[in-house]
């Protein structure tokens, strides 16, 4: 179970390109947008259902590796 959970973020990864080449008239910040948004939404709902112990420093560590990933993707 835990190989097919880690194999998610790779479908998507995967097959973002192809759905981002499809879209007429589709700008970087719109695809950045999508897969942040997508990506949200799968750790929101991998987080239903498989709930952690986390603390602040946790939450924090998290938060800044998404602040900078994001800087990073936006150039």
């Amino acid at each position: 179970m835990n190989i097919l959970i880690a194999l998610i973020p790779a479908l998507g990864w995967g097959i973002f390109p192809l759905i981002a080449g499809k879209i007429k008239n589709s700008q970087p910040a719109n695809e950045l947008m999508g897969l942040g948004t997508g990506a949200l939404i799968v750790g929101i709902i991998i987080a239903i259902i498989h709930p952690t112990n986390s603390n602040l420093t946790i939450f924090s560590l998290s938060l800044i590796s998404g602040i900078f990933w994001t800087i990073g993707q936006s150039g």
